[in-house]
């Protein structure tokens, strides 16, 4: 009887545990409050979110079909000031990127209509465009989605666009000057174009060999014949669809979204179905090939057609949740318990929301949490504040590359559970470019972190460079890029796998030229010897020492130093000392 009691007693109490855990996430429409009630009616259509002006606070845009297209500049004080792009082509995806890698976001518009080719926009850097004349000249007019990365790794990101009734298209760019269309070259044309349409498109690595690889969904169009989605797998300098072979054999799909729901290091698959007897399809990635998990999660059926999902830790808990943006139907949301437990809560967000045709998340107010904005084809868009009110916390990244562009798309960031990056990660983030159907994730990478402390991150660049954060603190929000030099005096300069690398003898002795003040600057070394990636701490300085001297013992090391600055941190790799 004792056991029995004591087996309810832990249950009651878990029930009550996830009923607070719902209860503390709610959302309140706040769109009007916001400045947003002058988006027109009819025609919303794509979504992007971004820092576009480099003030720190996140910033949209919206793309409309019959309208103007809406750039929203971010107050500080809970609105937002209007910018209208003229551009009346059926507009469908809003893309935010840094295609001349200027350090700041420009914006390309996917025409889907009237024979106008895809637009692109430079920001003069104020969040302020230029039209970039002929970019895309040869789009035909018909463009559902694009999707940026850098496919063939030279630095610069490149644009793929799927095409309704056309060929899909692959512009390479040449350092941000211009853009050569090479799909035939590529292999990755899509040639059948009268039996269906393309829909939503993703790029991401899905088998971690460091190449972006492409996911384009597919419906029927004039035909009875269901149609499946195309996954291209990159392989250098050529795609081969490899869908049926990871297992991916549904149909007729919108949108697609890739994400680490259980945190195991690789991405997972979630579809957004055209026609089903269930419209949402979850698929478990293991090892680059696909499970489809959809019948033992337990979670309510959708029974109409969605466009888009998008995902993100809206109660911060450290586990992806998912949004279901519906079309003529109810939006949903699945809160992510863990070990492939979902649970849908209503979260006062509107059930009557009609046509919706994508979504992002965005924290609009630097609060920590992730509000959610939504557009429809026949509704206004909304913005819906995240009003949490639990304990847990989040830490944020504007990640810069060190060419000096802004969200490098393709680059992987792992969170760590300690202050040095060891052991295994807690959580591993790509950041990409696109989710389901015309929407665009927030550039400013978003960790829930629950109540942990003492946090540290790798990020692995697109054009495979390493950089540490360590010691992050929660409600952080970090711009990781533009840091100071570090010059090292008294040693030969020498590259090892791109790393500029300072090879000495006996000693280190290092001379710190700064362009802005160091606060703390931490030393760390590895044994050369070993395959680990592991750096353990050995030292710490002020920032206003002028010289550091670290002696060798008898072992080989490799170095590194990690400093910080006001405005940033940085983790450099900058000597070997070799043993005699």
């Amino acid at each position: 009887m004792i056991k029995r009691n004591l087996i309810l007693t832990i249950l009651l109490s878990l029930l009550l545990t996830l009923s607070v855990q719902s209860q503390e996430l709610k959302f309140k429409d706040i769109t009007a409050q916001a400045g947003l009630s002058l988006v027109d009616r009819l025609g919303g259509h794509g979504t992007a979110c971004g820092d576009l002006n480099n003030d720190g606070w996140m910033d949209f845009v919206i793309t409309n079909s019959y309208n103007p297209q809406f750039v929203y500049i971010n107050q500080k004080n809970g609105k937002f000031s209007l910018t209208k792009i003229e551009n009346h082509y059926l507009s469908h995806q809003a893309l935010l990127v840094d295609i001349d890698n200027d350090g700041d976001l420009d914006f390309v518009i996917a025409n889907a209509g009237n024979g106008e080719p895809s637009k692109l926009y430079l920001n003069n850097g104020n969040g302020q465009f230029t039209f970039k004349n002929s970019a895309l000249k040869t789009s035909p007019g018909g463009t559902r989605g694009t999707t940026a990365s850098d496919f063939n790794k030279d630095g610069y990101l490149d644009l793929y666009t799927v095409n309704f009734l056309f060929p899909n298209q692959l512009f390479i760019n040449h350092e941000g000057n211009y853009f050569s269309e090479e799909a035939e070259n590529w292999d990755i044309q899509d040639k059948e174009t009268n039996k269906a349409g393309s829909q939503g498109v993703v790029s991401v690595d899905i088998n971690n060999d460091k190449l972006p690889d492409i996911f384009v969904c597919k419906y029927k169009y004039n035909t009875t014949i269901n149609q499946k989605p195309l996954f291209y797998i990159n392989h250098g300098t050529y795609f081969v669809n490899e869908a049926q072979k990871r297992n991916i054999n549904v149909e007729n799909l919108n949108g697609a979204t890739f994400a680490d729901l259980d945190n195991d290091g690789d991405l997972d698959l979630i579809l957004a179905r055209q026609s089903s007897n269930n419209y949402l399809t979850i698929y478990k990635n293991n090892n680059g090939y696909f499970q489809n998990m959809t019948n033992v999660l337990k979670i309510p059926l959708i029974h109409k057609p969605i466009f888009s999902i998008i995902t993100a830790d809206l109660n911060n808990d450290g586990l992806e949740d998912i949004f279901v943006v519906g079309w003529y139907s109810t939006n949903r949301l699945f809160i992510n318990k863990g070990n492939w437990n979902f649970e849908s809560i209503n979260a006062s967000i509107e059930d009557y929301y009609l046509n919706g045709r994508s979504g992002s998340f965005i924290d609009y107010d630097n609060d920590g949490d992730l509000d959610i904005l939504i557009t429809g084809y026949i509704e206004h868009t909304r913005l819906y504040e995240n009003l949490y009110s639990g304990n847990n916390k989040s830490i944020q990244l504007d990640i810069f590359a060190p060419s000096g562009q802004k969200s490098p798309f393709d680059s992987i960031v792992y969170l760590y559970k300690n202050s040095y990056a060891y052991g295994t990660p807690w959580q591993t983030k790509h950041l990409i470019s696109t989710q389901g159907y015309l929407s665009q994730p927030s550039t400013r990478m978003h960790f829930g972190v629950a109540r942990e402390k003492n946090l540290s991150c790798k990020i692995e660049y697109n054009t495979g460079e390493v950089k540490y954060l360590f010691n992050i603190q929660p409600e952080a929000i970090l711009s990781v890029g533009n840091v100071p030099d570090i010059q090292i005096s008294n040693t030969e300069k020498i590259y090892d796998r791109g790393f500029l690398i300072k090879r000495v003898i006996d000693k280190i002795d290092i001379s710190i030229t700064a362009t802005q003040p160091v606060n703390k600057i931490y030393v760390f070394r590895k044994r050369t010897d070993e395959d680990s990636s592991n750096y353990k701490f050995i030292k710490e300085f002020n920032g206003n020492t002028n010289s550091l001297l670290i002696e060798s013992d008898e072992n080989s090391y490799d170095y590194a130093i990690y400093y910080t600055t006001e405005s940033s941190q940085s983790f450099v790799k900058f000597a070997s000392v070799l043993k005699r």
